[in-house]
């Protein structure tokens, strides 16, 4: 299993994303721990669920740049 650094802490788990991720859009396929909202790692908050990225994000100096959640073409 490969390490992640996500916000400055590693993390290694083998899907380390909330089930919304999985559908979102802006995820980076080559990096699922990785999107075109967060290219520097997913917040951990998200990844675990604990905030719902259909809002804004912009805490602790990480902000999504206004974008939020977007279900890629075919998923609900």
């Amino acid at each position: 299993m490969e390490n992640r650094v996500i916000d400055g802490d590693a993390v290694s788990f083998p899907t380390p994303v909330h089930p919304a991720c999985e559908t979102c859009a802006y995820r980076h396929a080559d990096n699922p721990v990785t999107c075109e909202a967060f290219p520097n790692g997913i917040p951990m908050i998200i990844v675990l669920g604990m905030f719902d990225h259909r809002y804004s994000y912009d805490l602790n100096g990480v902000s999504d740049g206004g974008l939020v959640y977007k279900p890629r073409d075919g998923a609900e």
